[in-house]
């Protein structure tokens, strides 16, 4: 959401509501009014591969939210080559919806992407996936049924503040999460079974890195910067190909050779 302080939990959704919300229901938003954007491409879905979510959190503006930020160690560096190399699919395409969720007591962003292309895999265009990483929104009371230990964290609120709390739980930086219209390039793998996350979904290779946005002059890509300190709003802004908010800037050309030469 663009304003953190809209971004709280109401309500869980039954896991058969999510249906009346799948990929053909959603509009892409054009990426921009510049002149110079580059329309986002509308995907005609053909196949819709994505899966049930446990629970899905509504979002709304009277209700208190804490931050709870995380990093991740990962086995290898994340220079594209090397993501590349780890990558079972590589597609571009479109958000289509944005749902809050979680496995475990654990937030997680489920995002409903529609392929346009796809570099690396057996990925077609049309199809509809869902793509989930950890962080997003949770209630806190879901929190503490799966991690009832933590519960002394919040013992200066009484149960009513409680019931009214939802924590942000942020990885790496990633305050800002998609949006519907976003055009991106997602490097993905399959979970593993004992994550206990549905194998048919996808998730990143290694978190915030392997999401690439398309800049508006639709040549270039850019990601969070991993070596980059402090977070910045407006990551995304680009000037003159230099990013003053530290973030890596790529040739989507360049990418899309890297991909064929792996």
């Amino acid at each position: 959401m663009k304003s953190r302080k809209l971004l709280v939990v109401l309500i869980c959704i039954a896991v058969g509501l999510l249906a009346l919300f799948g990929c053909n229901n959603s509009q892409p938003k054009s990426s921009g009014t510049s002149e110079t954007t580059v329309p986002v491409p509308e995907v005609q879905i053909k196949r819709d591969l994505t899966v049930s979510l446990p629970v899905a959190y509504t979002v709304s503006d009277d209700m208190d939210f804490q931050d709870i930020s995380g990093q991740y160690d990962y086995a290898f560096t994340a220079e594209l080559p090397v993501l590349i190399e780890h990558a079972e699919t590589i597609v571009r395409g479109v958000v289509q919806k944005v749902t809050f969720t979680s496995y475990d007591g654990d937030a997680f962003t489920a995002i409903t992407f529609a392929v346009d292309e796809c570099y690396k895999g057996d990925a077609q265009q049309g199809d509809c996936i869902t793509v989930l990483h950890r962080g997003g929104y949770i209630p806190l009371m879901e929190h503490l049924k799966q991690y009832p230990s933590d519960a002394y964290l919040w013992s200066s609120r009484s149960e009513e503040e409680i019931a009214n709390t939802v924590l942000h739980e942020v990885y790496e930086r990633e305050f800002e999460q998609p949006q519907v219209g976003d055009h991106n390039v997602y490097i993905l793998n399959h979970p593993a079974e004992e994550t206990g996350i549905p194998t048919e979904a996808y998730w990143r290779v290694r978190g915030v890195v392997s999401l690439l946005h398309i800049e508006p002059d639709g040549e270039s890509v850019s990601r969070i910067n991993p070596d980059f300190g402090p977070y910045t709003k407006d990551w995304r802004t680009v000037q003159n190909d230099i990013d003053p908010y530290g973030n890596e800037i790529f040739s989507l050309q360049d990418v899309i050779d890297m991909i064929s030469a792996d």
